[in-house]
């Protein structure tokens, strides 16, 4: 009505419209609302694809007649997206490229009831619906549609009289493929986004909810539900969250995690309290959605033991120990991820770096670094005599030996004088042979020549002196005539 195009420049267009309003356009904001109309088309099926940055593609084979048909199911659609500000064009086809093509091209497909944005599956009821659309409908580029255009074939039935190998030796076999595709010839599968997790309980209500009253009582039901599944596959929850649709369309989510799996719905719903403060109903919530998005294993445990049985047990070893998950999970879940922290096993031989702190809620199972698992047993932690204490950083002694190579007669550690009345060793720890190469290959590939790191050898001695007390000691790095050997106090013994 106004003269304008897509394409045009602005000034054209200010030119037709001096009052034209003009704002900047945002691409990446225009995505993440096709991101949520795509996740609000999962209500119709699960297999819901972006086409572009301003379509979707729905399979909708054997879902239609769950809300009464095809017709029903795209006319709900539109009204649907009308009532929440969008126009919409939809048309429904046995092909992806025919459907494409009439909701794109077609003249009627505006209007929710025309029944020509349906076409059958038959081959010739296809053919006939998209034999007046423009060539642009094949999904062609615009410089090709142009010079299809300067020859004459403006439509796609101007395509069918043509021989295909003249196409191809013309245009290439883009001409063919797609018009193949669009009637059906070829198959055109689409990519639809990931789908749901397999653990998860929805709840649709006939009227929206908004107190938070009704919001607890709800997340309460659906806890109980999914820990119901999880106790039955033996699974626990790590990580849960919590999605709410409302009636405007807006979506709003919550999520908790755990440092151990949890299958318990008063313990969740605990930790969800707090997070349910953040959930804002606006004008009230018609569908919520509980996620479990981390599983783990989770077997059944003894709780409960009879007087008897306990002392039998308490008799052989310590009593059992305190479950501090419950308050591990409260306190991250309230302050952050990184608030506490627990010591993992790391895949190092040198002591102080076989243990590092990584969040508690991480996975156990999960890696914090390249090499890092948990589960993996070093020297460290197989030989029996090492020392329950371990200072933090190794301080350097002044050691005397009978031989460069041989263990200490006297050591000087913090100005005191130690005689030494027996010694065992040496035990030999050398950096890992990955660390090493890692390390040379990064030093070989940068333009700065760093001294590795780490790369020493360690010869420990466990030493007890004439007063009883007993002691960690290594030399570093091997002896050399030049100079005289390091060496360090790494532990005491009990």
């Amino acid at each position: 009505m106004l003269g304008l195009a897509p394409g045009m420049s602005l000034a054209d267009a200010r030119a037709y419209a001096p009052e034209l309003d003009v704002a900047f356009a945002d691409r990446h904001g225009d995505m993440k609302m096709l991101e949520r109309i795509a996740r609000w088309a999962r209500r119709y099926t699960p297999h819901v694809a972006l086409d572009g940055n301003d379509g979707l593609m729905l399979d909708i084979t054997g879902a239609a007649h769950l809300v009464g048909g095809e017709a029903r199911l795209r006319r709900d659609v539109l009204d649907r997206l009308a009532k929440l500000g969008f126009a919409a064009r939809a048309a429904i086809a046995a092909t992806p490229g025919a459907a494409w093509a009439i909701a794109r091209f077609g003249a009627a497909t505006m209007r929710a009831t025309d029944a020509d944005a349906i076409v059958a599956s038959d081959p010739t009821q296809i053919r006939r619906a998209l034999d007046a659309l423009p060539i642009a409908a094949l999904r062609l580029a615009p410089n090709l549609v142009e010079t299809l255009d300067r020859l004459g074939l403006r439509r796609i039935g101007d395509l069918h009289d043509l021989p295909r190998h003249g196409l191809a030796a013309r245009f290439g076999s883009i001409i063919n493929d797609r018009l193949d595709r669009t009637l059906g010839r070829a198959a055109e599968p689409i990519s639809p986004l990931p789908l749901a997790p397999a653990w998860m309980v929805q709840l649709a209500f006939a009227e929206p909810v908004s107190t938070p009253e009704d919001l607890a009582r709800i997340v309460d039901r659906l806890l109980a539900q999914i820990c119901a599944q999880l106790a039955l596959a033996e699974f626990g929850a790590r990580r849960l969250e919590l999605s709410c649709h409302r009636i405007d369309g807006r979506h709003e989510s919550c999520a908790i995690a755990t440092s151990s799996p949890v299958r318990d719905p008063r313990r969740l719903a605990r930790l969800f309290a707090e997070k349910l403060t953040t959930i804002d109903p606006g004008l009230g919530i018609e569908t919520m959605t509980m996620t479990a998005t981390l599983v783990e294993a989770f077997s059944a445990a003894q709780l409960t033991l009879t007087p008897a049985a306990r002392a039998a047990i308490d008799s052989f070893g310590p009593p059992d120990a305190i479950d501090l998950s419950p308050f591990i999970d409260q306190i991250t879940n309230r302050l952050g991820a990184d608030a506490i922290v627990r010591l993992a096993i790391d895949q190092r031989h040198i002591p102080e770096l076989t243990q590092i702190p990584l969040p508690a809620l991480q996975p156990s199972g999960s890696p914090a670094s390249p090499g890092t698992i948990e589960s993996w047993r070093s020297p460290w932690t197989r030989a029996p005599t090492r020392p329950l204490r371990l200072l933090p950083i190794p301080d350097p002694v002044e050691v005397t030996a009978e031989l460069p190579e041989g263990p200490p007669l006297t050591f000087r550690w913090r100005r005191i004088l130690h005689r030494v009345r027996s010694a065992d060793g040496p035990e030999r720890l050398a950096p890992e042979w990955w660390i090493i190469f890692e390390q040379r290959h990064a030093r070989r590939n940068s333009a700065q020549h760093r001294p590795l790191q780490s790369a020493r050898t360690r010869d420990y001695y466990r030493i007890e002196d004439e007063d009883g007390r007993r002691f960690w000691l290594f030399r570093d790095g091997p002896w050399s005539a030049p100079a005289p050997p390091h060496w360090f106090m790494h532990g005491i013994f009990a």
